[in-house]
């Protein structure tokens, strides 16, 4: 896992489905567990969760409460092929080319970015909160 920092907070975090880290074992001898990226301030929350069959979680809906986005957070899931992600500060300083692959994700919590294709038949998943309205409203460019 890599997390990109500037000034003292994250800017976006790289991950993949194949890493293994002494914080957080993949699932085997029954060691199980979530990992939770980002922080808990954060409007996306994101988990990777891995366990054992029959693991339940108990059925539950969460609490309708006010919450404020001051801004639009965006994850990247990689099904296929490859992307490249150029992550900027707040001042338009670059900070990291991210390459992602197949099972990779990325999490992109503030500042700009810039994505290429860089394989043909490439399929990724982009997750935001929204609402998101349109373009010439939702967008501010580098």
């Amino acid at each position: 896992m890599a997390e990109i920092i500037h000034e003292g907070q994250v800017y976006a975090i790289h991950d993949t489905i194949n890493s293994i880290e002494p914080r957080f074992p993949m699932v085997s001898e029954n060691q199980e567990g979530s990992k939770w990226y980002g922080e808990d301030r954060e409007a996306m929350q994101a988990s990777r969760m891995c366990y054992n069959k029959h693991k339940i979680f108990r059925a539950h809906t969460h609490i309708l409460r006010p919450r404020l986005n001051n801004y639009t957070q965006e994850c990247f899931i990689i099904h296929k092929g490859v992307i490249k992600l150029d992550i900027y500060s707040q001042d338009k300083e670059l900070l990291a080319n991210i390459v992602a692959r197949e099972g990779d994700i990325v999490i992109l919590y503030r500042g700009y970015h810039a994505v290429e294709v860089l394989e043909d038949d490439s399929i990724f998943y982009e997750i935001k909160n929204g609402p998101f309205t349109t373009v010439d409203e939702d967008k501010t460019y580098l």
